[in-house]
């Protein structure tokens, strides 16, 4: 308020003197809010993404028990869950966790958001607890339960299928031509491996 006053007055006033000193205290003020900003965000390591020992989180969502088994299926065809890697799943249907014949697939579902779209309990405690190098995404289309997920991962590098209203959220994103997870995870295997990313 003062400096408004001040710069008001010496405007007024045509002296460049006081204009100048306003000027620099308005600069001085702006890099002390633009460094504690930069200084608050996350700052790279520089290590380089291997997606062989790199702590790897996949996720993917599915509308039906066919898509879960599909996931199962590709998940021990592929032999890609192991010590270093975990597996999400969303599942927009009601599942009984208990009749999954796969114990490494975390399941989740609208049941693990309260009313207002907040992630709640056991999710919460996972997402929290758990931190990743890589996350690759296998999940297609525009769901909001699924874009929560993904924003609360905790990953230094997210890579996702390509969709307009979701490529805010990954820092590569693959417009794939096949709905196969194989072929999905062999063309995200590719770009991990050659283009030269750092986290």
């Amino acid at each position: 308020m003062f400096i408004h006053f001040l710069y008001n007055f010496a405007h007024y006033q045509n002296d460049k003197y006081i204009l100048s000193i306003i000027y620099n205290i308005k600069k001085q003020i702006a890099e002390i809010v633009l460094t504690r900003k930069l200084l608050s965000e996350k700052i790279p390591s520089g290590k380089a993404v291997n997606v062989s020992t790199d702590q790897i989180v996949f996720f993917f969502n599915c509308a039906s028990t066919k898509d879960l088994n599909l996931i199962i299926d590709f998940l021990k065809k592929s032999n890609i869950a192991n010590k270093t890697t975990s597996v999400l799943a969303y599942c927009d249907f009601d599942i009984e966790e208990n009749k999954i014949d796969d114990s490494n697939i975390y399941i989740v579902s609208q049941t693990d958001f309260n009313v207002f779209g907040g992630i709640k309990g056991r999710l919460l405690d996972w997402l929290s607890n758990n931190k990743f190098d890589i996350l690759i995404s296998f999940a297609v289309g525009y769901d909001l339960f699924c874009n929560k997920i993904i924003s609360g991962l905790l990953a230094e590098f997210k890579a996702g299928n390509f969709h307009e209203q979701n490529v805010h959220l990954f820092d590569l994103t693959i417009k794939h031509k096949t709905s196969r997870y194989s072929e999905q995870y062999k063309l995200f295997n590719f770009y991990l491996n050659n283009l030269k990313i750092n986290i």
